[in-house]
């Protein structure tokens, strides 16, 4: 059965890394642990993570002590879970399971439209390599700043695609209508364009990198030491296969407020952006392609 690949968050800045049940959506609940963009810069050395390097996995006999988990309670989930899942807290990978059926810990899978906020990461960081050009790339750009021949509302923000309510014929407050982009036909794979022209702009500037493939294997993948991942950067929408170690290691980025291996790799601003709704007049429930909780007005 197809699976989809869900990051949730809490308080204590855990990871659940688990495929859950419907092939298309992503739950990200970051409201609790995200901090706010004007917060303040933390000391990044107080977050724990793998680095590029190997998760530290924690034995069982050491579960109670290093990540406050009850070893015959997970037995007991185990027993009946028809999913695979993964556990990470402090930085540790503390538990996983793979059920019979599924693919196992190496074997890279489909993660479907988890691919957004991936690709959401990806463009922040993007974002935040670009902060010291003279033209910088700002969620707030028009497409068209960007890219030729927009299909959609010529008038949509770069914001306006992340949230997938750049379609609308009026993109005033209140008039603005969600509806879910799920192959990005419609506009979020334009937004790959964005990222190739503000490479084209600035030869050089994004280091080695002549594609945004490449950019995206040198300043995200090895950043964050994914090393079980393929994803085509033309398709920003549905085209990332990994392990769930993998995507762990995308959402202990998110968890951490854009920190990992002690470097600030995406803005608390983004991060804030991507876990928070972005325009709550059309859905309350979607951040920058990433569906966040919400109790009313949100749309799937």
């Amino acid at each position: 059965m197809s699976s989809r690949l869900t990051w949730n968050m809490v308080p204590s800045r855990d990871l659940l890394a688990t495929p859950g049940l419907f092939a298309t959506m992503l739950a990200l609940s970051l409201a609790a642990c995200a901090s706010g963009p004007d917060s303040g810069t933390p000391d990044p050395t107080r977050y724990n993570d793998p680095g590029t390097g190997p998760w530290e996995t924690v034995p069982r006999a050491s579960l109670v002590e290093e990540c406050g988990l009850d070893p015959d309670m997970l037995d007991t989930i185990d027993e009946t879970a028809t999913y695979s899942y993964a556990i990470v807290r402090y930085g540790k990978l503390c538990h996983e399971f793979y059920p019979p059926g599924e693919p196992g810990r190496d074997e890279p899978s489909d993660n479907y439209s988890a691919t957004k906020t991936l690709s959401a990461a990806f463009f922040g960081r993007v974002e935040q390599l670009s902060a010291g050009l003279e033209r910088p790339l700002r969620d707030t750009d028009l497409m068209t700043d960007w890219v030729d021949d927009v299909t959609f509302n010529p008038t949509a923000r770069v914001a306006h695609v992340f949230a997938m309510v750049g379609y609308n014929t009026s993109l005033a407050e209140g008039d603005r209508e969600y509806s879910y982009d799920g192959s990005g036909a419609r506009e979020i794979n334009r937004l790959p364009d964005v990222v190739a022209s503000i490479m084209a702009r600035n030869p050089g500037h994004f280091g080695s990198a002549q594609t945004v493939d490449e950019l995206a294997e040198t300043e995200f993948f090895d950043r964050l030491g994914m090393e079980n991942s393929t994803w085509d950067a033309e398709n920003f929408a549905v085209s990332w296969r990994s392990t769930i170690r993998d995507m762990a290691r995308v959402g202990i980025l998110l968890a951490h407020d854009g920190f990992y291996d002690e470097q600030q790799l995406l803005s608390r601003e983004w991060v804030y952006k991507m876990s928070h709704p972005a325009f709550e007049d059309a859905n309350t429930g979607i951040g920058y392609l990433t569906w966040v909780v919400a109790e009313r007005n949100y749309r799937i």
